[in-house]
């Protein structure tokens, strides 16, 4: 009985006590070694991407069309109206072309709209020297074209399209255009 009696004095005494002090010091130590050290290499691999990274350049040029009259001769000239071109990625030439100067993908679209409808389909052709990229052809006032291509540097891209006097065509710039631009390429 006296065994009984003193059981309770036992846990009294403070021996279970004091391991369970040790076992949550130990857990506390653990704890902030373990913190520690995912603090050191989360903020390491952090700083190397901070360091490593880059952002990509942007390269992108939008054209509307803009026709001048020339009193001489009474002929349309059409001329694309770009807003700024880098010259990192392509560059503007002669006959309305744009030279590509950097291998990549690019995003190239265009849209195109009728002052009126006419008998005839309205069509509009995207090139790369000679070779047809796309084309569209539509009997509807507003005619798209949208697509990625992969452009090499040197190649030289147009825009052509069936209504050479132009007359028939929207000449402000939110609804006739065109656009090139290329996509980032993200180096690891």
């Amino acid at each position: 009985m006296m065994q009984v009696k003193n059981s309770p004095n036992l846990l009294e005494s403070g021996t279970e006590l004091q391991d369970s002090e040790r076992s949550s010091k130990k857990s506390w130590i653990i704890g902030t070694v373990v913190g520690l050290i995912l603090t050191i290499f989360f903020s390491g691999i952090l700083t190397y991407f901070f360091l490593h990274f880059k952002v990509p350049e942007s390269c992108w040029a939008q054209a509307s069309l803009d026709t001048k009259t020339e009193a001489t001769d009474r002929v349309e000239v059409k001329d694309w109206k770009w807003s700024e071109i880098p010259t990192s990625c392509m560059k503007k030439t002669e006959n309305e072309k744009l030279s590509i100067t950097q291998d990549g993908n690019f995003l190239i679209y265009s849209q195109m709209k009728r002052k009126r409808k006419s008998h005839v389909p309205f069509a509009i052709r995207l090139m790369r020297g000679d070779e047809i990229l796309s084309q569209s052809q539509s009997e509807e006032d507003i005619i798209l074209l949208l697509g990625i291509y992969h452009l090499n540097e040197g190649d030289e891209i147009s825009l052509a399209f069936n209504d050479e006097n132009f007359e028939h065509i929207e000449k402000n710039s939110t609804q006739t255009y065109w656009g090139i631009l290329r996509i980032p390429h993200y180096d690891s």
